[in-house]
């Protein structure tokens, strides 16, 4: 009998092969660019970019000069109170009466009439005119001015029109019986009624101290106000030619020398006057005379005037001062430049040691009217022997020079690029924009020339 013999089964135990997880692999490689692209971006140089764009820099200049006129004081012939026939710029024509002495005052009471005197259309016009002006041009670093405009309305307040004027005297001799010396003009001219003692300035007796206004005394007559004899009681302008002294310096001086008119703008009114320029230095100073022919009457009781000389506008590509960066470049007549290599690139012929000629590619920054052009430096050391294509005339290079650009990143990256310079303000400065190797508008220059180099990777 065949004995049942227990089978025993052995499990061993496997250990389990894990499959690749994809997913994982994915996300790992993802998060480690995002990771890269974010440490780049963080640590990256920053740049500011500029759109080059035409435009222009309005140059002008503000002064403040003293006026000059034909003018003559007209004194008291007797001692009493005045009372004016004219208002304060008002023409006049030789002998017709000024004014009038009497030896008491004249109260307005005795006529109802004078006291509820309106102004004329005419002066209501000149007095808003003056209020709007003053508004317009007011700063509060000239505060003497608004004594200057109280002293212009209450004089125009007191004054009547000239008929009137004459009316009422005649009107108050008549009825009160008192008597009144009037006396007649003496010139042709426009009469004002402020003396200041600069009447007899000339451009041979001006001082640079004239054009100091804290000393400066404008005293105003008014009717009714005493006056002894020999004071000064009114002036007149004898023709409409005037002029303005302004301090200027070095370099505005040398270009007016070259003008013979000079547009200006008067602060006042606004106006925007053509004069005639002159230049001349006193104590080491110096000074030009603007002289007008027209628009004396309108700042005539005015002898300190706030002007700006208007030049031409520059106009050309703006761009602000800080792009400006330097580079060294080597100044080379045109003519030794040539085109070689696989794609006929610009460059010179370059002798070596051995007098072999080899063709070197250069970058051409500008090229100037006396047909030189600027090269750059790469490759050219001191001392390199060029030769003229098609000719045995050689040069060697001497020192680089130091010129004036900016980078230009319109592919990507940092490209020097020469400029010349026609106009600078404070910020900006307008370029020329006609040079064959220059900016052209529309251009992508660095904002901070001096955060770059030439050919570096910006984005």
């Amino acid at each position: 009998m065949t004995s049942n013999k227990t089978k025993t089964i052995s499990i061993n135990k496997y250990r389990t092969k894990r499959e690749m997880n994809i997913g994982i692999i994915v996300f790992a490689v993802i998060f480690i660019y995002l990771l890269v692209t974010i440490s780049m971006f963080a640590f990256r140089k920053k740049v500011s970019v500029y759109e080059v764009r035409e435009g222009s820099i309005l140059r002008d200049n503000s002064y403040t000069g003293i006026a000059l006129r034909r003018e003559v004081v007209i004194p008291a012939e007797k001692t009493g109170y005045v009372h004016y026939f004219h208002n304060n710029l008002s023409k006049m024509k030789v002998g017709v009466p000024a004014y009038a002495i009497t030896s008491n005052k004249i109260s307005n009471e005795n006529n109802k009439e004078d006291n509820n005197q309106k102004l004329s259309l005419d002066e209501q016009k000149k007095l808003e005119s003056r209020i709007h002006s003053f508004n317009e041009s007011f700063q509060s670093s000239k505060f003497s001015d608004v004594y200057a405009l109280k002293n212009d309305i209450s004089h125009t307040l007191q004054n009547s029109s000239s008929e009137t004027k004459i009316t009422k005297v005649e009107s108050f001799l008549k009825v009160s019986g008192k008597q009144a010396t009037i006396f007649p003009t003496t010139t042709d001219g426009i009469v004002l009624h402020n003396v200041d003692g600069f009447e007899g300035l000339t451009i041979e007796t001006f001082k640079k101290t004239d054009l100091d206004r804290k000393n400066y005394k404008n005293s105003i007559q008014s009717d009714n106000a005493h006056v002894k004899k020999g004071d000064p009681i009114y002036k007149v302008v004898l023709d409409n030619r005037w002029s303005i002294i302004i301090p200027i310096d070095r370099k505005v001086s040398k270009e007016l020398k070259q003008m013979r008119t000079v547009n200006t703008r008067l602060d006042k009114n606004n106006n925007i006057l053509k004069a005639k320029v002159d230049t001349f230095k006193k104590d080491g100073e110096y000074y030009a005379v603007l002289n007008y022919n027209a628009s004396m009457i309108e700042y005539a009781s005015d002898r300190f005037i706030n002007v700006e000389l208007i030049f031409d506008d520059e106009t050309g590509l703006k761009i602000p001062k800080s792009s400006i960066a330097q580079m060294d470049a080597y100044l080379v007549p045109k003519s030794f430049i040539t085109h070689g290599g696989n794609n006929q690139a610009e460059g010179v012929m370059v002798v070596d040691e051995k007098g072999e000629r080899k063709f070197q590619i250069c970058k051409i920054y500008k090229e100037t009217p006396d047909d030189m052009v600027y090269i750059g430096v790469d490759h050219l050391k001191f001392g390199t022997i060029l030769e003229k294509e098609g000719d045995s005339q050689k040069l060697t290079l001497s020192y680089p020079k130091k010129i004036e650009g900016v980078y230009q990143i319109n592919r990507g990256y940092a490209v020097f690029t020469q400029i010349t310079i026609l106009y600078e303000s404070d910020d900006y400065c307008i370029v020329d924009g006609n040079n064959n190797y220059g900016l052209r508008n529309y251009d992508h220059i660095i904002q901070e020339g001096d955060t770059v180099t030439d050919g570096e990777i910006v984005f």
